[in-house]
């Protein structure tokens, strides 16, 4: 599911045909839609950023380390980056400090939008995100998976609320911060495993505990099949419960 998207073209082959369609549409977007909108002067390599971006699939947004690696100035990255998400190649997740501790990291998550053409950037397959392979994409590709189904379904959802991640410098995280308008809090982790442990939930743990009755919900997704209890309000759930 992960390394097919949500692309209908792509749904519909296998193997090397889809793969060849995710990469004559990159060379698109950068011969044409990017030209069409963007005046920039580096647009050639607006592949390579999209392929720095699919390795760390769902990390935080540092400028510099892009730069250096596209060779795209680091003053024009903020524009870069606003072009692809002009372009609904990618989505952009604000951090989320609400005075909750003054050691919060501020840098935004990116990740790519469709998860089979970072997985084709990322030159990952089912094959190597098994249990036991080599690589570890499957983490930053389930994470941008569920966030990207949260952020459609906000879209119709009757409650309002706005996304964000959760991280500071002692490491405590939450990869995803629902805020309603009524300011109420729900928080969810993604694990693309089939089993959690109480250690998923210390992220989620820290936030009821700092906002107490404004905290709704913790949830930690994962590819397993069982809904599990881990403590008041806090809940394991297969990531069937995105549709459910």
């Amino acid at each position: 599911m992960l390394c097919a998207g949500s692309f209908p073209e792509p749904l519909t082959r296998q193997g090397r045909r889809r793969s060849a369609w995710f990469d004559n549409y990159v060379a698109r977007v950068v011969s044409a839609d990017a030209r069409d909108v963007s005046r920039l002067a580096h647009l050639d390599r607006l592949p390579t950023l999209m392929r720095l971006l699919a390795a760390s699939n769902s990390g935080e947004l540092v400028k510099a380390r892009l730069a250096n690696d596209s060779h795209i100035p680091e003053t024009s990255m903020t524009a870069y980056v606003d072009l692809l998400e002009t372009l609904y190649l990618i989505q952009s997740l604000p951090a989320w400090g609400n005075n909750l501790t003054k050691r919060v990291v501020g840098r935004p998550k990116v990740s790519l939008l469709d998860t089979g053409l970072a997985a084709r950037l990322n030159n990952v397959t089912p094959r190597a995100m098994q249990p036991g392979a080599v690589s570890d994409a499957a983490g930053g590709l389930f994470e941008a998976f569920a966030s990207g189904e949260v952020r459609r379904q906000l879209g119709w959802s009757e409650t309002e609320a706005r996304m964000f991640h959760f991280r500071d410098r002692d490491g405590i995280e939450v990869d995803l911060v629902l805020e309603a308008s009524d300011r109420r809090v729900a928080g969810l982790g993604m694990k693309s495993a089939g089993s959690v442990a109480m250690s998923d939930f210390s992220g989620l743990r820290f936030l009821r505990e700092k906002l107490g009755s404004r905290f709704s919900m913790g949830v930690v997704l994962h590819t397993g099949r069982k809904a599990l209890p881990f403590g008041d309000k806090l809940w394991a759930l297969p990531y069937s419960a995105l549709w459910a």
